[in-house]
């Protein structure tokens, strides 16, 4: 028998939460000819104060396709398909970096700017019809516990990376 513990409910309800939210948010970008996927890196083109992202990073650093796909790990063959089916809806371009040709840079269009601000005011209303029942202060302290799991996160990910390069033979 399974038995109920906090821990465990509190990951099932984010769980939950998350994919509702994603699902809602499907449903709105497909009427505008996007996936969730492809909003998400226009998001990142538009260098979204919000995103995680760029808890570290400048602003002002052009991004690089091989970041993207670092960051979301996924392949270079599916951020590749993603940017090039952004790049056909004329909503981004990709340059060669100077410094090294094999680089591509990438940046928003006129129509990928006026399609995250058309979608940005949904998102603003869907956000604050969310959180309307919250305090700010219970929003600043959910955020907290947000970023401290993150953190958690990408520590154990980071030295699970290490002790498996130290396993792997030569």
């Amino acid at each position: 028998m399974l038995k109920k513990t906090v821990d465990a409910t509190i990951l099932q309800y984010l769980l939950e939460f998350s994919e509702q939210i994603k699902r809602g948010g499907d449903t709105l970008l497909q009427e505008h000819g996007l996936t969730s996927q492809q909003w998400t890196i226009l998001l990142h083109l538009a260098k979204d104060p919000n995103l995680p992202f760029f808890q570290n990073r400048q602003l002002n650093r052009p991004i690089l396709a091989s970041e993207l796909a670092l960051h979301f790990n996924v392949s270079r063959a599916n951020i590749t398909n993603l940017l090039n089916s952004l790049t056909d809806k004329k909503l981004i371009t990709q340059t060669e970096d100077d410094a090294d040709r094999r680089r591509r840079i990438l940046t928003l269009t006129e129509n990928g700017r006026q399609l995250i601000f058309a979608i940005e005011a949904l998102r603003e209303e869907a956000n604050d019809r969310l959180f309307a029942s919250f305090s700010r202060e219970e929003k600043e302290l959910f955020l907290k516990f947000a970023i401290r799991c993150m953190s958690y996160l990408e520590s154990s990910n980071i030295k699970r990376t290490r002790e498996m390069e130290v396993e792997s033979p030569g």
